[in-house]
């Protein structure tokens, strides 16, 4: 069935929908399974959720397996994996603005806080990307 999409941007389309899913479902795994108490913060209850459950290092572990698997089997962008991953967090930060404008007076410090995010998944797909280019380079 040809739907008429470039064969590299569906892949990086379904790539960034797997990514970004997987880096909700590993937040959310953590927080049903260490049950991390719920925010009492009213303006950063998002924001206080994704922290507490997405710097856990098993969350961070199976992003950056994630990461790796996306690269090596899907020949997955290194860029896109980390984009995917990192977006949860400007998404919570402008719902919670459109909610309460007073909260985030800080934005700009808190993107330069979201680069690390980044990193760990982004390493793991470089990873990924250069045992694929092995691979093929000794075939």
């Amino acid at each position: 069935m040809e739907d008429g999409m470039n064969p590299t941007l569906r892949r990086h389309a379904s790539t960034f929908a797997i990514a970004l899913g997987a880096a909700l479902a590993a937040a959310l795994a953590h927080q049903f399974i260490m049950r991390v108490p719920p925010s009492t913060s009213t303006s950063y209850f998002v924001s206080e959720w994704l922290e507490s459950n997405y710097f856990a290092l098993i969350t961070q572990a199976v992003l950056i397996a994630v990461g790796y698997h996306l690269a090596y089997r899907w020949h997955a962008s290194p860029w896109v994996v980390g984009v995917a991953m990192m977006l949860p967090f400007p998404v919570a930060t402008f719902y919670e603005i459109t909610l309460d404008r007073t909260s985030h007076n800080m934005l700009p410090f808190e993107i330069i806080v979201w680069v690390p995010l980044v990193a760990l998944p982004t390493i793991g797909a470089l990873v990924g990307r250069m045992m694929l280019r092995r691979r093929h380079t000794q075939a």
